[in-house]
């Protein structure tokens, strides 16, 4: 059980920082 909620929560954290990538990306097309 528990590895299962770390796994997600691992996942969550990668997936957000590949978010906030793109949104820094996009921050830098348009000032």
């Amino acid at each position: 059980m528990w590895s299962v909620v770390q796994l997600t929560t691992e996942s969550e954290s990668k997936l957000r920082e590949k978010l906030m990538k793109m949104y820094a990306k996009k921050c830098q097309h348009f000032p």
